[in-house]
Order: structure tokens, then sequence, then C-alpha cells
């Protein structure tokens, strides 16, 4: 392009009437938030995309799912009203004096526009529906946090409304054809698995237990402290972690690895009449070689599974150098 160029200039309608009907609709939006919440919900943000709006306000509250379907309800009710929206030129205190609403913080100059929908009145400059009918559907997507005192509603107006809907209802449908009943009754028959799933789980933590205390676990005897170490296969490592916890044994120091899909994780207790002298989460830092958490008493973090047998030596071997132990003698059974 160069100076002298003629270049012709148009419109995307299709992209502007989107824009048109979020940007009407965040004026509903509004007017109906101070209508159900309060006169003390303002503008702190917007945004206004072809696909969807965003609209931020002051309110210290989660708005309740009841809140919202009336939020909903009110600015699709004054859509089906098919309001006329107007615009007009006139100074700023006149504005305000009949009610116009007013960005906190934002300079206007002494004329301003203001934006008439129905009962709602904003100062604006942006560009809007004819008449509320244009916007189609609203649908509140999200509510959300995102500052102190300030909450974000996400919605969508027109034709992306109406996918979201749809889309939606596919997803309800494909779900009951999963569980084998009609839509009506999904909450009900996900109700029911939940409860057997958490059977199921219960059953199924038992029997892990059990493999857990069949296994021939053997220990070491340091110089009066009872070294206990073990690697368990396939079973999870929160069962081992509850099988540990259950260990009251004086004298003792269980170090015991837990390896499922892939996954390893070491775990170490330290009995309470040792940890003035030994310490769990020092054990462990030597086992793998780097600093971990936990306490004195107990400590977990994830190991390398190949380095199970390193790992246990060198807590063998701290426990060796320690006051408490000059000899050792191996093979007891616990």
């Amino acid at each position: 392009m160069c100076k002298g160029d003629t270049v012709a200039a148009s419109i995307d309608k299709e992209r502007r009437q989107t824009l048109r009907r979020n940007h009407s609709a965040t004026h509903l939006l509004h007017f109906a938030l101070r209508k159900i919440l309060g006169d003390h919900v303002t503008q702190k943000g917007s945004l206004v995309a072809p696909d969807r709006l965003r609209f931020d306000f002051s309110h210290n509250t989660q708005v309740t799912q009841d809140q919202l379907f009336w939020v909903e309800d009110m600015v699709n009710s004054l859509i089906r009203e098919n309001l006329s929206a107007s615009t007009k030129i006139q100074s700023m205190n006149q504005a305000i004096d009949e009610g116009a609403m007013a960005l906190f913080g934002e300079k206007y100059s002494d004329q301003v526009r203001v934006v008439n929908i129905g009962d709602s009145r904003e100062l604006c400059g942006g560009t809007h529906v004819e008449h509320t009918g244009e916007i189609g559907l609203f649908k509140i997507v999200t509510e959300s946090s995102v500052a102190f005192g300030v909450r974000r509603i996400e919605a969508l107006t027109g034709q992306e409304a109406i996918n979201y809907v749809r889309d939606n209802e596919i997803n309800l449908k494909k779900v009951a054809e999963f569980v084998k009943v009609p839509v009506s009754e999904i909450t009900s028959r996900l109700g029911v698995l939940s409860q057997e799933h958490k059977k199921s789980e219960t059953k199924i933590r038992n029997l892990y237990k059990k493999l857990v205390s069949a296994e021939n676990i053997k220990s070491t005897e340091i110089n009066g402290i009872n070294f206990i170490s073990h690697t368990f296969t396939d079973i999870p490592a929160n069962v081992i972690r509850e099988f540990v916890l259950q260990q009251q044994k004086p004298k003792t120091v269980i170090a015991f690895t837990a390896t499922e899909k892939d996954k390893t994780v070491l775990i170490i207790k330290v009995s309470k009449d040792l940890i003035n002298k030994i310490s769990a989460k020092e054990l462990i830092s030597i086992a793998v070689e780097k600093n971990c958490g936990g306490n004195a008493e107990l400590a977990q973090t994830g190991c390398d599974s190949n380095k199970i047998d390193d790992a246990i030596t060198a807590i063998y071997s701290k426990i060796t150098a320690s006051k408490h132990s000059t000899s050792y003698r191996r093979g007891a059974n616990t």
C-alpha cells in the first residue's frame, strides 16, 4: 500500500452483529446482576468478543446457582421482550442525574453517549443491537473469582449459546446410554454407581491389606534396632503407608518401597523411642540422595525403581553407623 492508493473499507457484517449481540448482552447482564444481587454491583471489567462475553463485577461472595439462574432468566426475559435500544448524546451531569451508570475511574468528556435498553442506562460508546430480540439466547457458562471482591461471569449469546446447550444435550444422552437409563434418571443412577464404587474400593483395599500382611517380610537386628525392609509390587503406596503407620513396635526402623504402574515410592518410619537419635527425614534424604520432606518419625518420596537396593543399603549403613549400633544379626522374621 502506497500513499495516494484508493482503499475500499467495508464492515464484516456477520462479525459486527455477533459483537453487537454480546455487547448489548453485557448491559442486560449488568442490569440483572444489580437487580438480583444489589446496587453494590458495578462493572470492573469486560470482554466483548465475537464468540463470547466476559463481565467482571464487584461482589464479595460466590454467586449461587439459583442466583445465576435468576440472572439468566431475567436477561432472557428482556431479550424476549424485544426491547428497543437507543442512544443519545447529553451532558455528563444530566446523564448521571437520569440514572445512567458510569465506570468508576473512567474519564468522560462534558458530552457523553448514553445507551438505553429498557430500564438499563449506561454511558457507552460501543455498537449495539437495535432490539434485544436480535441477541436470541443468553447462556451463562461460568462464574468465578478473579480478585478479592471481584467476580467474573462468562456467557454466550445467539448461535454460540444454542451450540453450547446442544453439545451439553448430546453429552447427557451419551452418559444416559453409557449408564443405561433415560436422561431424567442420570443423577439417581450415578448416585447408585458411586455407592457401588465406594463399596468395591473398600473390598479391593481390604484385599490389598491381606496381601501385604501375607508377604514374607524379613527384619534385621542392628544392635538392638529392628530394621525392617521390603519391596511391594502392584500394591498402591497409600495401602503400604497405612500398613506402616499401624506398626508400633519399639526400637524399629521400617523402610518399604511400593512399585505400581512404573512408579516407585519409598516410605520410612522410625519408632518414637528412636527419633532423638535417628530421623526418618534424614534417612530418606540419604537413601535417594536429595533433600526430602517429612519429619523425624515418617517420610515418603518417589524413588528410582532401579536404585531400590542402593537406597536400602544406604539406610542400613546409616543405622549401622549410628551410636546405637556396633554389631548386627540378620534373618529374624517379623
